[in-house]
């Protein structure tokens, strides 16, 4: 796969003419422009927002050609415009992101601590800092100490680059261990980390990670992006086609943008990790995915999408990347057909739907592996494999300006994203390419933001879910990482299965976050955590309350809501 990524690098960089920018990585900020559409009533021009991340110089033209009049903004909702056009001042049109200081070398942009702009090259760089410290009801202490650099920048203004690396050291709270311990010492978003110190209570973790990718354009409607990062795609707060909770991958990835359409290509090479030993280094598999997004009308989007998760590794396979998977455009069922392979496949849709101003409907279906006679039928049988999302957004509710509501629920049946082959379920590094806990559960999920000043962000969220844990060698359906051959009844072609048979567990999560940025991308962070999970067994039992205050420079607040 290597060798065709760079060849094809190659050719599109010697033929790049078009200008370049990066994404904008912060959820905060996502929430924002769709803020902003909802507000507009009518679905964007320049961003299909299930496709994340936002391209930067789309968000600055959205920004700049917003209609104003129309969508009776706030001044908060002002203030926040300046900020995007603060933060993306080599795309936007406006000059509010000149410093007030008169210093000729750091903060001549307020937005950046050293920049250069010029006809053929722009750079800048900005310090990186998350730093916070707390208590926890069953342990001694909670922090974190990240420190990094974060660098993007144009070539030419034909290609885009961005890096952000990061050097950490976490103690992490109670729910978070044993759930690393469970995924074999993987860490959600990181991947592995070493132990670097350790109480009574829990393990301290030292982690390297970091993101760069480049980006460049064949033509004015293509937009390609070559790297290692995180993709998400989706309109709600979980994501079953794609999340972004397990850590960073390489990839491809291919945006082709034409009339009301938006069409998006990944190959990734992914890890099948089982735990860290030295000097034994993880199984590689692969995902190809492809999701089109369409606007229909004004109001109304809907996305299709298909993916593959596959590995060569068996004796007699060609090893690497199947190029039969690099067609952009064939159906993948067709080539698992034609290998003779038995590759997971996904497929499913999305869509959103703004009827009028302050109001957006969204949801998602993704069916895995799915047998169509059951489905129709709705038998309770195991290959029964899907999971369904819906959800609203409503902002500024009770006509109060800037408090915004979302609700969502989310359910998946027992054993989706799972596969007879561990190295081929729906899963990268031990974590969960789609959703944190994988499946077999009903969740519920009440997020209320609101901004009272331009400066401060306030959001309290709430997450119940009932599920149903495994137990011993009992695979009921949550565990993702297990055979499906392993399941319970598995020799009973009658066995019934529901959401949240097993270890009967629920799980309520209320989270308070006040933020103040009292300089551009700086915070302070005042955080309470109550989160209680009760079940069945006293092993699964679980009680936490935290309290953290922190400060942040340059980089969104981590976000481990399960």
């Amino acid at each position: 796969m290597k060798k065709t990524i760079l060849l094809t690098f190659l050719f599109f960089v010697q033929y790049s003419i078009f200008s370049q920018s990066t994404y904008d990585p912060s959820t905060q900020n996502q929430w924002l422009v769709e803020r902003y559409e909802i507000k507009s009533k009518y679905i964007l021009k320049y961003i299909h927002t299930s496709q994340k991340q936002f391209y930067r110089e789309s968000i600055a033209e959205t920004i700049d050609s917003f209609d104003i009049v129309g969508a009776k903004l706030s001044k908060v909702d002002f203030e926040n415009f300046k900020y995007f056009q603060s933060d993306n001042p080599d795309f936007s049109k406006s000059l509010s992101g000149k410093s007030k200081f008169n210093n000729p070398v750091f903060y001549k942009q307020k937005a950046f601590l050293y920049h250069i702009n010029t006809h053929d090259f722009s750079l800048y760089i900005n310090p990186v800092i998350d730093f916070s410290l707390g208590k926890e009801n069953t342990s001694e202490s909670i922090y974190n100490n990240t420190r990094g650099i974060e660098v993007r920048g144009q070539i030419s203004k034909k290609i885009g680059f961005y890096s952000l690396i990061l050097e950490n050291q976490k103690w992490m709270p109670e729910y978070l261990q044993n759930y690393i311990g469970s995924h074999k010492g993987a860490i959600p978003g990181v991947g592995f980390a070493k132990t670097f110190k350790t109480n009574k209570f829990n393990n301290a973790y030292d982690f390297f990670n970091s993101r760069a990718y480049i980006t460049f354009s064949p033509t004015k409607n293509i937009v390609m992006q070559f790297g290692q990062d995180r993709n998400f795609i989706g309109n709600g707060y979980r994501s079953f086609i794609l999340s972004d909770f397990a850590n960073e991958y390489p990839f491809l990835k291919i945006r082709t943008k034409v009339w009301r359409f938006q069409y998006q290509n990944l190959f990734a090479k992914m890890s099948n990790f089982k735990g860290y030993t030295v000097g034994l280094k993880p199984e590689d598999k692969y995902m190809a995915l492809h999701h089109i997004s369409y606007n229909v009308s004004k109001k109304l989007n809907i996305g299709l999408f298909e993916s593959v998760i596959f590995e060569r590794n068996d004796t007699g396979q060609t090893k690497g990347f199947d190029i039969a998977y690099l067609n952009p455009v064939i159906f993948y069922r067709s080539v698992e057909h034609n290998n003779n392979s038995s590759d997971n496949q996904t497929l499913g849709l999305d869509w959103k739907w703004n009827p009028f101003r302050q109001l957006s409907i969204y949801g998602q279906i993704v069916f895995d592996e799915f047998l169509f006679k059951d489905l129709l039928k709705q038998n309770g049988k195991w290959t029964n494999k899907y999971a369904i999302q819906i959800g609203v957004k409503y902002i500024d509710i009770f006509n109060i300006r800037n408090l915004d509501w979302q609700i969502e629920g989310n359910i998946a049946r027992p054993y989706t994203f799972t596969h007879f082959r561990q190295s081929t379920n729906y899963a990268h590094y031990g974590m969960s390419l789609a959703h944190p806990l994988g499946a077999n559960f009903k969740e519920l999920i009440n997020i209320f933001r609101w901004q009272p000043h331009a400066k401060v962000f306030i959001t309290l969220k709430n997450i119940f879910v009932i599920t149903g844990l495994d137990t011993g060698n009992l695979h009921y359906g949550s565990n993702i990482f297990a055979d499906y051959h392993q399941r319970i009844g598995a020799g009973n072609p009658n066995q019934v299965h529901n959401i949240g048979q097993g270890i009967h567990t629920t799980i309520n999560f209320t989270e308070l976050l006040i933020s103040y940025m009292f300089k551009h991308n700086v915070y302070l962070d005042l955080d309470y955590i109550y989160r209680i999970q009760k079940s069945d067994l006293k092993d699964f039992t679980y009680n936490n309350k935290m309290l953290t205050l922190g400060l942040r420079m340059n980089i969104i607040k981590r976000d481990y809501s399960f």
